[in-house]
Formats: structure tokens, C-alpha cells, sequence
């Protein structure tokens, strides 16, 4: 979910006007690249599941279906979402993990949730879409550093490292062109 909320505020970042002295715009020009893992893009398989689940839980804490209901396989408005994000994440590195294995369920029963059609998207032909060999629950979680996974991902976090200064203090020129000045934003966070 927060992924999704990511992808949304990239997209308001992007929909700010070249040139603006926004903190949105400042987002969108420190942003150098995003890794999604098992993100539902396009849907969840299951999403009755975790309607039921909320049910259950809403006995003991106040809950909402609204986001689960836009998490339906084919979801207009992750459609819409994901269009949107295309645009925006264009000098974005982008790296989409996919699932391999199906996730325990309820009843001993196995379920691929997010697949890989799901975790990746159509269009976005920057985008690098990697397998992880791990069901959703241990898409991120590695056993030492030795894990093929976490050597997968570590290399993409590496790569992106290295660049990010050059990358940033370009795309900060360009802003820095389109608003007049020539203040240097560059601040690296780890």
C-alpha cells in the first residue's frame, strides 16, 4: 500500500509546473530512482480474502474497505495510476520485484498474490523487472547477506548510489534553468 502512496505523490510532484519553486517539484528532481516489491500495480489476487480479514480485524479495531476496493485485479484506478506514473518516472530508475513462489494462505492453500503481471508495468520501458525467489511475505527478507536475493537487490541499491549525485545534479541544472538560479540542491541521504 505505501508504495502505492508513493507512486501518487510522484505523480503530484510531476503534475507541478517546470519551473515552480514547489517543494513537490524539489521531490521530483531529488528523486533518482524507486524499488517496488511485490507492489500490486494492476491488483491483488485474493482481494476477498483480505476484505474478510478486514471484517475480522474490524472487531477489534476500526476498519475501512476503501482502499481494498481499488486493489481488485484490473482496478480502473490503479490503471490510471500506473499510466500517470509512466510520465512521471521517466529520469526515475525504477526497479519492479516480482514474486516467484505462491504465499501460505488460510486452509494450507497457496496463493501467488501479487504476479508478476501485477508487480510489473505495461509501457514503462525504463523500468527493470527482476524475480526475487521468494513468496510475498519474504520478498524482503534475507536470510544473510550471502541470500541470492539480497545480493539481487543490494547490487540495484549500489547502482543507484554511484549514480545518484551525477543524476540528481543534472536533473537540479534543468530546474535550476527553467527557475532562474543556480543554487545547488544536491544532499545525499542514507
Amino acid at each position: 500500500m505505501l508504495a502505492l502512496i508513493v507512486i501518487q505523490a510522484l505523480v503530484l510532484c510531476h503534475n507541478e509546473v517546470m519551473g515552480s519553486k514547489t517543494q513537490l517539484r524539489d521531490i521530483l528532481a531529488s528523486t533518482h530512482a524507486v524499488l517496488f516489491f511485490g507492489t500490486p500495480h494492476s491488483g491483488v489476487k485474493g482481494v476477498e480474502l483480505f476484505h474478510t480479514l478486514n471484517r475480522l480485524l474490524s472487531v477489534y479495531t476500526r476498519t475501512t474497505n476503501d482502499v481494498l476496493q481499488h486493489l481488485r485485479e484490473n482496478s480502473p484506478a490503479l490503471e490510471n495510476i500506473q499510466g500517470l506514473y509512466t510520465s512521471a518516472s521517466k529520469e526515475i530508475e525504477t526497479v519492479l520485484f516480482y514474486e516467484v513462489y505462491a504465499t501460505p494462505i488460510v486452509g494450507g492453500k497457496r496463493l501467488l498474490i501479487v504476479p508478476r503481471h501485477s508487480a510489473t508495468v505495461t509501457g514503462d520501458g525504463g523500468a527493470k523487472e527482476e524475480a526475487l525467489d521468494a513468496d510475498h511475505c519474504e520478498m524482503v527478507k534475507f536470510s544473510d547477506t550471502e541470500d541470492a536475493n539480497y545480493r539481487t537487490v543490494c547490487s540495484y541499491i549500489k547502482q543507484y548510489v554511484a549514480g545518484s549525485v551525477t543524476a540528481v545534479t543534472r536533473k537540479w541544472s534543468t530546474e535550476d534553468a527553467y527557475r532562474g538560479s543556480s543554487i545547488n540542491h544536491v544532499t545525499i541521504h542514507y
